[in-house]
């Protein structure tokens, strides 16, 4: 198989986590009840920029910033998923490129400040517009970023097997 292949095989399988990790998001956690909805996209797209680097974590970040807008109220909300996933493909890749390691652990961490990046400045922002009770932050911010980093434990070795397609890095 050629390389030109592998890589678009390489990208549609990247995509094709991209909306595993929306539905997982939209229609397992929100019609399960619990009332926590973790976000997985910020998740996912961070997997893959620690596997791939800025470059192709940013073009992720940017799919998957418009995924998470089209599935959500379009408003102030769907601008910060496109702004901020972009922004969290672009930082993850280059620190991963630039001084971590590609391992689970880069991941986990990497992961946790896309999920304070995207989802806690925004119920920040909530809790001081009078939108969001400020007792959420604990009870629902906290408990939907464990659920997701959870989740990075399964994501990330998907994206790592993805990425050997080829081999790393293209």
């Amino acid at each position: 198989m050629s390389s030109k292949n592998q890589f678009r095989i390489k990208m549609a399988l990247y995509a094709v986590v991209l909306i595993l990790a929306e539905l997982l998001q939209t229609s397992v956690f929100g019609t399960i009840g619990l009332g926590l909805v973790p976000s997985v996209m910020p998740v996912a797209v961070s997997c893959i920029s620690v596997c791939e680097g800025a470059e192709r974590g940013s073009i992720f970040g940017l799919a998957g910033g418009c995924l998470w807008a089209w599935s959500s109220q379009l408003s102030f909300y769907g601008a910060w998923c496109i702004l901020l996933l972009t922004a969290v493909g672009i930082l993850a890749g280059l620190i991963t490129d630039r001084y971590l390691l590609q391992g689970l652990k880069t991941a986990l961490s990497i992961s946790a400040g896309a999920l304070l990046l995207t989802d806690g400045v925004y119920t920040v922002y909530g809790i001081f517009s009078g939108i969001i009770p400020p007792y959420a932050l604990f009870t629902v911010f906290v408990p939907e970023a464990l659920i997701a980093l959870v989740l990075c434990l399964g994501l990330y070795p998907l994206t790592a097997y993805i990425s050997r397609i080829g081999g790393i890095h293209g």
